[in-house]
């Protein structure tokens, strides 16, 4: 993994498709609401977040929330969740507190499929 600041200025730290395969255990998988249909991944192993990259230039996003739970739902994990951040603040010149704007919904690391 390799750290990296954030568009906040946080540290995080970056973490690859293929390192998933060796993770003994998930804390949480996280799926960022980002924009229209645009979804991101990251992961939380012992308290800290790792940003998911499927490789050295693209971190791994998806325009599907079920394309994202299917493929997040393969890897072993305490919990899975939808993370959205709101930047509403921001937009009207508020000074926020990194989180202070953030909902976490539970999601369910099964999927049912209809025929």
């Amino acid at each position: 993994s390799v750290a990296m600041l954030n568009a906040t200025g946080s540290l995080f730290m970056k973490i690859y498709l293929h390192q998933l395969q060796q993770m003994p255990e998930i804390d949480k998988l996280i799926i960022h609401s980002l924009e229209q249909r645009l979804y991101q991944a990251s992961i939380c192993i012992l308290g800290q977040e790792f940003c998911l990259w499927e490789s050295e230039q693209r971190p791994y996003r998806t325009h599907s929330l079920t394309e994202m739970q299917k493929f997040l739902s393969q890897f072993p994990a305490s919990a899975m969740v939808l993370r959205h951040e709101s930047p509403y603040d921001e937009m009207i010149g508020i000074d926020t507190i990194a989180g202070q704007n953030r909902l976490e919904v539970p999601l369910s690391k099964t999927i049912n499929e209809q025929v």
